[in-house]
C-alpha cells in the first residue's frame, strides 16, 4: 500500500529525476486517492442495499456494465497528439 509518506519522497525527487523508463515522475497529487476511498466506501454499501432489495444477481449485473463502460472509457488514449 502506497503511503503519503512514499509519495511526498517520490515528489520530491521528480523534477530532477526520471524514471527507469526516462519519463520524468509526476507530482503526488491526494485527490485521485481520496475519491477513490470515497468511492469504495460508498460501494460497498449500495452493494449491500441493492443485494438486499433486488437480489444478488442485479449487483453482479450492475457491476459487469460498469466494469464494462470504464474498460471503453479508460482504453482511449488521454490526449490525442
Amino acid at each position: 500500500m502506497e503511503t503519503p509518506v512514499r509519495h511526498q519522497c517520490c515528489d520530491a525527487r521528480s523534477r530532477s529525476s526520471t524514471h527507469g523508463s526516462g519519463q520524468m515522475l509526476q507530482p503526488w497529487f491526494p485527490g485521485p486517492g481520496g475519491g477513490n476511498g470515497c468511492a469504495s466506501v460508498l460501494s460497498a454499501m449500495l452493494a449491500t442495499l441493492i443485494a438486499m432489495n433486488f437480489g444478488f444477481s442485479v449487483v453482479i449485473s450492475t457491476a459487469a456494465v460498469l466494469y464494462a463502460c470504464a474498460a471503453v472509457v479508460f482504453s482511449r488514449p488521454l490526449n490525442a497528439s
